[in-house]
């Protein structure tokens, strides 16, 4: 059966012909993902784009525009007119905003993953339904081919036969206009296409219940912490401050998501073994195949007991001093050296330190000064790190982009200030939400 992304059509949607082209689909017996009301914030044309259907199969990516009502062109304009006989007009026509909407879509996927993914190199198709007329209207702005209409309406046969019709119709032209042989999708591919374009949302710690209602306004500043994501996707290598509730693990955690639909390797360190393995399970098995999420200390002293073995007192000179020169004398003879293509690296404070960053360094195909990494750290949780201005230097120079989380998403407003007032740190960060 076909999955439906939302599974029901929002009231507030005003179109009776989506709602009839979505009942079909929810008849439909095809493995295949269906998106409603997809919106495009980067149109190529427009400030604000939308595609009324995108269907994701094994053949490849379809983007629909559905024009319900009455349709007329008078003079060169189209005019859709709905059951109220309320009048829109578009100069281009369903035919071209389509294609336009259909190739932004691609651009966007483009930016997302790598350029040779298959989600960017299988076929794109868009078509237009008219779920309330016939149309048979010829003429060189309208592709017939790809026209789904009255006489087709609630056919769930007739729908996935025009699905991969419009499919295999640009497919075809693609081959005969530029001799280029299109790509297929597999399981792994629409499970990536889920992610990327209806995914995106993290995990909010939950407050006590007897403060339901601030737990839903915090769930609402978590979400707007993630627009910071475009910071990451922008920049290869970045250093992140924020004070504790300003979303640091979560951004951590969807950036680690993201490089795993890229395909990427990523090792994603912490200093705190509890936040480790609670971290950790925030990973499904097969994203789990390219992120690895390890505590700093038990991963170097794991390659070195494996390569040398370790007899020593476990004390603080050892963790802090020897364990980290034994690791680099190791490194250099295991498989591990350059092995991830990407490293994020969480309470920063704690780890921001040359000998643990020279480790670092390792891991990490192209270094610290060339490859893509990503450091969380809150200054005020630094008690410990006498190193952590040497630390930081050490990062600076490999030309890193600064960012400073500012939105407290976990406390309230009166939260932050008793913490302020017990323990004299200052806030720093903007509390949106109010209650005790």
């Amino acid at each position: 059966m076909a999955t439906l992304l939302p599974p029901e059509v929002c009231e507030e949607n005003p179109s009776r012909a989506e709602k009839k082209i979505f009942e079909t689909f929810q008849q439909l017996e095809h493995d295949c993902l269906v998106f409603h009301s997809l919106g495009l914030a980067e149109h190529t044309g427009k400030v604000f784009g939308e595609i009324d259907f995108v269907v994701v199969t094994y053949r490849g990516i379809l983007c629909l525009e559905v024009k319900g009502g009455r349709v007329e062109r008078k003079d060169g304009l189209w005019h859709y007119i709905d059951g109220s006989d309320s009048r829109h007009t578009d100069p281009e026509g369903p035919f071209k905003q389509i294609i336009g909407a259909m190739h932004s879509l691609r651009d966007y996927v483009g930016e997302q993953v790598n350029r040779s993914h298959s989600l960017y190199t299988c076929q794109y198709a868009c078509g237009v339904m008219f779920p309330d007329i016939v149309f048979d209207q010829q003429g060189p702005e309208i592709i017939s081919e790809v026209i789904f209409d009255s006489r087709d309406m609630y056919s769930p046969e007739r729908l996935k036969e025009y699905v991969g019709g419009c499919l295999d119709y640009w497919r075809q032209r693609i081959k005969d206009k530029h001799n280029i042989e299109t790509g297929y999708l597999n399981d792994y591919d629409l499970r990536a296409a889920r992610r990327l374009l209806r995914g995106n949302f993290g995990f909010v710690p939950s407050l006590q219940a007897e403060i339901e209602n601030v737990d839903r306004e915090l769930i609402t500043l978590t979400e707007e912490q993630y627009r910071n994501l475009s910071m990451l996707s922008s920049n290869d290598r970045m250093i992140i401050k924020g004070g504790a509730g300003t979303g640091k693990t979560l951004l951590g955690i969807e950036q680690a998501k993201r490089f795993f639909v890229q395909k990427k390797r990523v090792l994603f360190l912490f200093f705190n073994k509890l936040i480790t393995r609670n971290v950790s399970r925030k990973f499904d098995e097969e994203e789990r195949e390219y992120i690895d999420v390890y505590n700093f200390h038990r991963l170097i002293y794991q390659i070195v007991d494996d390569c040398v073995g370790v007899e020593h007192e476990l004390n603080h000179e050892f963790f802090n001093e020897i364990l980290p020169e034994k690791f680099l004398d190791c490194i250099p003879f295991t498989e591990m050296q350059n092995h991830y293509d990407a490293v994020i690296i969480d309470e920063g404070q704690d780890l921001i330190k040359p000998n643990f960053l020279l480790c670092v360094d390792e891991f990490l195909q192209g270094g610290l000064s060339e490859g893509n990494w990503v450091v969380f750290y809150d200054p005020a949780q630094n008690i410990y790190n006498k190193q952590f201005d040497e630390g930081l230097e050490f990062l600076e120079e490999n030309n890193p982009t600064f960012f400073e989380l500012e939105i407290n998403c976990r406390n309230t407003e009166e939260i932050g200030n008793y913490n302020t007032s017990l323990t004299e740190f200052s806030r720093g960060e903007d509390y949106r939400v109010s209650g005790g």
